[in-house]
């Protein structure tokens, strides 16, 4: 009976070691979009705030100047353009907070979405949903982002009461990096 309390000591112990080790991440992060050649795009600044309980309250601040006014399927966007594929960006329409930790990153992923679209495409349809799916590298202090498809069209009638993500793993699907203008992200100083 006395292993008990030794071992769950020594499992706290390893935790509050491994939470103590974990470098703060900076205040001032970059939000880039990485091309599959080229250079990389900075979307956004993120500021951080540590937070007494844990994690980061954030707030993200895109950069007006590289996106393009787009009126597209009657509605306002905010345009990257690239020459095979322009990103709109998609701001989440319902109420959440701003609020990360390093196991749950969502908030954060779902202020980063966009639509993508071809040049000569006439409207914008959320099928093309980007949705970078977001993980903590806490030994090079960034937050790095891989591509994943989604249909934003989830979007379109408000989440149920009390479901502030209604975008589930299961609405993510693989695609080909090759196929998108901008197929990674990272947040760096």
């Amino acid at each position: 009976m006395q292993m008990i309390p030794k071992l769950l000591y020594g499992a706290a112990t390893t935790l509050l070691c491994a939470e103590l080790q974990a470098a703060p991440l900076p205040e001032h992060m970059q939000v880039q979009l990485l091309p599959a050649t080229g250079e990389p795009v900075t979307v956004a600044e993120l500021t951080l705030k540590p937070l007494a309980e844990g994690g980061y309250e954030y707030s993200l601040a895109m950069n007006q100047v590289i996106f393009s006014d787009q009126f597209l399927s009657m509605r306002p966007f905010k345009c990257l353009d690239a020459p095979q594929q322009m990103l709109c960006h998609l701001p989440y329409p319902y109420t959440k907070t701003s609020h990360i930790t390093g196991d749950d990153l969502r908030n954060l992923e779902y202020d980063l979405l966009f639509i993508h679209r071809k040049p000569s495409d006439y409207g914008i349809d959320p099928w093309n949903g980007v949705y970078y799916q977001l993980t903590l590298n806490e030994d090079e202090g960034k937050i790095e982002g891989d591509i994943r498809a989604v249909d934003l069209d989830i979007l379109a009638a408000p989440p149920a009461a009390g479901d502030a993500y209604p975008i589930t793993p299961d609405d993510l699907h693989e695609t080909a990096a090759e196929t998108h203008a901008f197929p990674r992200l990272v947040i760096q100083q």
